[in-house]
């Protein structure tokens, strides 16, 4: 997927006024799915869906798992929230069959998780959606497109190493080091991304959805060092 959002490096829409925007589009309970999924796994609520009726084995899945049972709920909200908002709603529900075929391929909590997450990020970085241009949409397109990048970077980290240590004449040593190297860049981009946003200025919301777009450039930039060191090698 091409996640399509405002770099860090771009010029956000900062004068669009939280109050505002809230006051226009967003109701208490979009409000309250926006924060149980910035804490997810943290919190929990209820399945999208009434678990008691769970007739595949991939609804009985969601309801048994907490953190896929939030998710199921966010997306159910953030879904209902576009579709009564847009000019779209007709490609969104047809999209949204496509993903639930996908979903309901899935044979594992990990598959089904991934689902989510990629869906939930379609919807909040798309830019004709309704959160697009405010905090919270930038905030939950930040938070899912890092948490796909963070899958895609560990994937790029194990096969970076078993190509550098098929040439080192101490891998062990060599896999210890870079362990620590990343423990220690993840340090780094926290700490460097939090200090980004709070530079940024605008309400907490925007701090948070500038650090939060500012881990997923970094990441990016991480993955492609990375994948062009592999292919020097």
């Amino acid at each position: 997927m091409d996640i399509q959002f405002s770099p860090v490096t771009s010029s956000v829409p900062r004068y669009v006024a939280d109050s505002t925007f809230i006051t226009r589009w967003a109701s208490a309970t979009m409000q309250r799915i926006v924060f149980t999924i910035l804490l997810l796994p943290t919190l929990a609520i209820g399945a999208g869906f009434d678990c008691k009726m769970a007739a595949t084995r991939v609804e009985r899945l969601i309801c048994a798992n907490t953190e896929l049972s939030s998710l199921d709920d966010a997306l159910s909200e953030a879904f209902s929230f576009e579709v009564e908002r847009t000019e779209f709603s007709a490609r969104l529900r047809a999209t949204q069959k496509v993903w639930l075929a996908n979903r309901n391929g899935c044979s594992d909590v990990s598959c089904i998780r991934q689902q989510y997450e990629h869906r939930i990020a379609e919807l909040s970085c798309d830019p004709k959606s309704a959160m697009a241009g405010s905090a919270i949409g930038a905030n939950q397109c930040a938070y899912f497109s890092r948490r796909e990048l963070d899958r895609e970077l560990s994937l790029v980290e194990e096969s970076y190493i078993r190509r550098v240590s098929t040439e080192d004449n101490n891998p062990d040593y060599l896999a210890r080091t870079f362990k620590d190297e990343q423990s220690a860049w993840r340090n780094y981009r926290a700490a460097y991304c939090a200090h980004y946003g709070a530079m940024e200025g605008g309400s907490d919301g925007w701090k948070n959805a500038f650090a939060g777009m500012c881990e997923v450039d970094e990441t990016k930039k991480r993955i492609a060092r990375l994948k062009n060191e592999i292919g020097a090698k």
